[in-house]
């Protein structure tokens, strides 16, 4: 046989030259980002809801005083 007419064997080792376990060590880190900036993300939004609660249900509007009208119907 000559150099020609040899034929290399493949392995999973040539073709990924990185290492499965460094490949998944790799990617762990911007999912846990992702699932802790998705928890920040809703803790914000509720409290941004929890804020418009707070203005719709009046306590920090100003008190309008209305005239009695049924002191104005008696007169």
């Amino acid at each position: 046989m000559s150099e020609h007419q040899k034929v290399t064997k493949t392995t999973d080792r040539d073709r990924f030259p990185l290492d499965p376990e460094i490949i998944v060590s790799l990617a762990a880190v911007p999912v846990l980002l992702a699932v802790v900036g998705i928890k920040k993300l809703s803790e914000g939004i509720s409290a941004i809801g929890s804020a418009s609660e707070e203005i719709f249900r009046g306590d920090r509007l100003p008190v309008l005083h209305f005239p009695d009208t049924r002191d104005e119907e008696r007169a």
